[in-house]
């Protein structure tokens, strides 16, 4: 799936789940974390990352300091916020050019997405969280990767359980 459309599906997805939801709850995947700081941090990503591209920014930024970072107290202007959120993103790639270097966690990289991935990995979600986890050697857990697997074995071996 192209990238663009399936961070606009993600994001929709996203906004139907907020739209009639209790934004206080837990969110059990993000320890500590409410549904709402969960849009807070997904509406404000996407845009730190729009303004690092359109800002052409050659170091990061800090998400605090954001243009328009915080969501509207309202629900419903919060959740057009969090829905404007990839749309800003996808934009100021379109805008700046897909080729133009700006600041990435590993250093200059162009804004756009790479065409593919040295290493994809993929499969039931279990399987790859014992994989990650090593409760199970990735091979015993159903999924699969294609690619560089030395990619594989060289994250293992560099992350802390």
């Amino acid at each position: 799936m192209d990238r663009a459309v399936a961070l606009t599906a993600q994001g929709q997805e996203l906004e139907e789940l907020a739209r009639d939801a209790d934004w206080s709850v837990p969110v059990p995947t993000c320890p500590g974390w409410t549904l709402l700081q969960l849009l807070r941090h997904v509406g404000r990503g996407d845009r730190w990352a729009a303004q690092i591209i359109t800002d052409r920014a050659d170091t990061s930024l800090d998400p605090r300091s954001v243009r328009d970072g915080k969501p509207p107290a309202d629900a419903p202007d919060a959740i057009r916020w969090l829905s404007q959120g990839p749309l800003i993103l996808l934009a100021a790639v379109q805008d700046a050019g897909p080729g133009t270097e700006v600041a990435t966690f590993t250093g200059p990289k162009p804004a756009a997405w790479p065409a593919s991935a040295d290493l994809a990995v993929s499969g039931p979600a279990t399987g790859l969280l014992l994989a990650l986890l090593r409760r199970q050697p990735a091979e015993d857990t159903g999924i699969s990767m294609q690619g560089d697997t030395a990619l594989w074995r060289s994250w293992l071996a560099g992350t802390p359980l």
